[in-house]
């Protein structure tokens, strides 16, 4: 996990090319210019002075670039969005119960259809996000992931919470009658974090009263069909009850 904090602050990575060039250079700067002042005291000892300004004047320059390369030898690198997302997603698969006994439903009670699971990253109480410059997406210090599982008569909804920092995860289910769904639905939000503005699209699953199961997701061809096949399947239970 430790890691993970490279995606919000970067780590400074040291270039060894670039660092055995500088010490090089740096070295030159003190070597060449003696070497010089006593080849030019060989061949003239009376110059002393003018030996001493040509030594000066090889080493400085010469010193000044290798110091120059060692100060920029190092770079700062984040932590790739993908890599990101890949380290959090296999953290919570290890940490995390099994969603279908956490629900208390056996494997024969859910053959409606297959369980339907949205995740993204939460950006309500967040406290880090940064834009990837690759992928342009937002990415936050808190993940949650909803399965929602279908037997012939309710909708079971698994609901995990995870702190990515602090590791800490908070598990939650809730279980409906089919008639009980009001609505299933995406939804343009807005969220101020810091000086950060994110906008943002969340799944809402709106039961009866006013309650509702909301996770913020990436929409694609893949979980379009998830929330059809699961708006299909709630609008025939509810039609053929």
């Amino acid at each position: 996990m430790d890691n993970l904090k490279f995606y919000f602050t970067p780590k400074y990575v040291s270039d060894s090319k670039k660092n055995l060039l500088g010490v090089m250079v740096l070295l030159s700067g003190l070597i060449v210019p003696v070497v010089t002042f006593l080849v030019v005291r060989i061949i003239n000892s009376g110059i002393c002075i003018s030996a001493s300004i040509v030594s000066l004047v090889i080493a400085i320059p010469l010193c000044i670039l290798g110091f120059s390369f060692l100060v920029t030898s190092s770079k700062s690198v984040y932590l790739s969005g993908e890599e990101y997302d890949s380290q959090v997603k296999q953290y919570l698969e290890k940490i995390q119960t099994n969603p279908r006994e956490y629900v208390g439903l056996d494997s024969s009670e859910i053959e409606e259809i297959e369980p339907i699971s949205f995740e993204g990253y939460k950006f309500v109480g967040a406290t880090k996000v940064r834009k990837d410059e690759q992928d342009k997406k937002w990415r936050s210090d808190l993940y949650e992931r909803v399965i929602v599982f279908f037997t012939n008569s309710e909708v079971h909804i698994y609901k995990v919470f995870l702190n990515i920092f602090t590791g800490k995860t908070t598990e939650i289910t809730d279980v409906l009658f089919y008639d009980d769904v009001v609505s299933v639905s995406t939804k343009n939000e807005i969220e101020k974090v810091g000086n950060e503005t994110i906008e943002y699209i969340t799944f809402n699953l709106v039961s009866k009263g006013g309650n509702s199961v909301s996770v913020a997701i990436d929409v694609n061809d893949n979980r379009q069909k998830s929330i059809n096949a699961m708006r299909a399947m709630i609008k025939e239970k509810k039609t053929y009850k």
